[in-house]
């Protein structure tokens, strides 16, 4: 149907429709660019079927667990408050004050191991911007360190670290197809051009895939 509208009017139309969320920005290109070929780059199973919702605090727990080992008896009152500011805040269903009185108790608890703080920084600058493959070996990090140290964990704790790792791998995994599925489109004759929308968390792990098999990027 777009194809008998003038291109001023598709435009039109395709930017609404990406600002309503209704497309995606390489939707959007291959509506206002007719000599734009689209290419699938991933496939179903580089994602994980099912997560549960909580895998991805697994590794606070385990830091949390692991920091509490360092707790001397005087901070213990000060813990026990907190924990009871928690509790009182979850009773009256505050989602507001569940989130800061959660930060602060992690946040003391945390202050009382170098290494357990040290971590949680580098867990939350990863989970912002950096690889998969950082945060999978932090992660690794992580387990051992419990391991190590002999940290009694629930069964709920492990299969939650375990989901996140396999989620991990499988993210990785992706970054692999994508740069395969790349690879295999620039050696087209009739290809000049690629552009990839792939996020930060693959960034890294293909332009190393890249520079191993001697592609040129930007």
């Amino acid at each position: 149907a777009s194809r008998s509208l003038a291109q001023e009017s598709k435009e039109k139309i395709a930017v609404r429709l990406l600002k309503e969320g209704e497309i995606s920005c390489v939707e959007f290109m291959k509506l206002v660019y007719d000599d734009i070929q689209i290419h699938p780059s991933e496939t179903i199973k580089d994602y994980p079927s099912s997560l549960d919702q909580t895998f991805s605090s697994a590794p606070f727990a385990y830091l949390y667990k692991i920091a509490a080992q360092s707790l001397q008896q005087e901070h213990i009152p000060i813990a026990n408050g907190l924990a009871k500011d928690l509790e009182q805040a979850i009773k009256e269903n505050n989602k507001e004050a569940i989130e800061k009185k959660q930060e602060e108790l992690l946040e003391y608890i945390f202050s009382k191991d170098q290494w357990v703080h040290t971590t949680a920084q580098s867990l939350q600058d990863i989970n912002a911007v950096q690889s998969s493959e950082k945060q999978k070996a932090l992660l690794g990090e992580i387990v051992d360190r419990a391991k190590e140290l002999s940290i009694e964990l629930t069964q709920e704790e492990k299969r939650a670290m375990e989901q996140y790792l396999t989620f991990l791998n499988q993210r990785i995994d992706g970054t692999k197809t994508m740069a395969i599925s790349a690879e295999q489109i620039s050696d087209q004759s009739s290809v000049s051009i690629i552009a990839m929308v792939i996020g930060a968390a693959h960034t890294e792990g293909m332009c190393s895939i890249f520079d191993d098999d001697k592609r040129s990027y930007a």
